[in-house]
């Protein structure tokens, strides 16, 4: 089973009292929200020094037959692969963690049930949208319909179908964020604004530039390297976020195992 915890002391007084002592049958395992967050952040930094080694060698050692392919599989803005891969799986752990939150929250008969399980939902479609690139076909869509892309802040016509579901979702949930603890609400809201401000607004200027000097512009693949860092560590964030809520009410997660069936349970 596995239970989050958000305090060295937790951890301490979790590990000197035997297993089986413990209020749950079985092998325990302990999550500690920020090890577990230095963990992730540290695989992103990993990532980030791939990319940067597949980049210096397509650029120094262009007659490299392997230098395209350690750009596709490593290239943070390239899509469908290893840092793509890291991206979509910190998504549907948010989802993970939204959806045992807004379950506890149902047995305890709260009102934000409907709220952290619309979320959670959220999350599934973003961790899908990473993995298989919704947005990048509603840009085609709109270039479609277009005759052409958009010039200038728009050229990544997905933004503007995003952008209004981001403000609808930021109206709806104003008032939710606003009445969670004040850890948890500013931890929210700087998670948010920095992945809504690095996926769409340093996208914004991509486009810009890419009009302006075309798309094979350096300055392009530097921005990009910027917002995919900030995205999947905004996602990092937020998730620490969630972990540290429940551990700070109370909500744990455990995962128990029985000989006859595997559940998840989330308990106090």
């Amino acid at each position: 089973m596995a239970e989050i915890i958000t305090s060295v002391e937790k951890e301490k007084e979790l590990s000197a009292v035997p297993s089986g002592r413990r209020n749950y049958p079985g092998v325990g395992m302990v999550w500690n929200a920020r090890r577990l967050s230095l963990y992730l952040l540290a695989t992103s930094f990993v990532l980030l020094g791939l990319h940067l080694l597949a980049y210096f060698i397509f650029f120094r050692f262009p007659q490299l037959s392997t230098a395209s392919l350690l750009t596709q599989r490593f290239g943070l803005d390239r899509d469908g692969n290893i840092p793509t891969l890291f991206a979509t799986l910190l998504l549907l752990f948010s989802a993970v963690l939204l959806y045992f939150i807004a379950q506890q929250t149902r047995q305890q008969q709260g009102k934000t049930y409907g709220q952290w399980l619309l979320l959670s939902l959220i999350f599934v479609f973003l961790g899908i949208d990473e993995a298989t690139q919704i947005h990048e076909f509603t840009s085609s869509l709109i270039k479609s319909v277009n005759h052409g892309p958009i010039p200038g802040l728009f050229r990544h016509a997905w933004i503007i179908p995003y952008l209004v579901l981001t403000v609808a979702v930021g109206l709806y949930y104003f008032r939710f964020v606003l009445a969670l603890p004040r850890r948890t609400r500013n931890l929210f809201i700087l998670a948010g604004a920095i992945y809504v401000g690095s996926a769409m607004g340093l996208e914004m200027l991509e486009g810009l530039e890419a009009t302006i000097n075309g798309k094979s512009s350096l300055l392009i693949l530097k921005m990009q390297t910027v917002e995919e860092m900030l995205e999947m560590n905004a996602i990092i964030l937020f998730n620490y976020a969630l972990m540290q809520y429940l551990g700070d009410t109370h909500l744990g997660i455990r995962v128990e195992a029985t000989k006859r069936r595997a559940f998840n349970k989330v308990t106090s």
